[in-house]
């Protein structure tokens, strides 16, 4: 699995990732939208933008497979 930074770049539009925090305490899923928005796994994190990130203390962030879901990405397609 390749890491990427932050500050070097954000996660593309339409990705769910994991970010990890700079002194390896641990990790966070998170998605970024289609539409750019970014939402963690209980969906109730929205980080305005990638700059959140790096001052919530994560730096690195790992894209997960395409095919990945977040919970409420899967209950939302479920309920329509």
């Amino acid at each position: 699995m390749k890491l990427f930074c932050f500050y070097e770049q954000p996660p593309e539009c339409g990705t769910s990732f994991i970010a990890l925090f700079s002194d390896g305490s641990g990790a966070d899923l998170f998605l970024r939208a289609d539409n750019g928005d970014y939402h963690n796994a209980n969906n109730d994190i929205n980080p305005p933008d990638s700059h959140w990130f790096a001052d919530s203390g994560y730096l690195w962030f790992a894209v997960l497979p395409d095919d990945f879901r977040l919970f409420f990405e899967e209950q939302a397609k479920n309920e329509n």
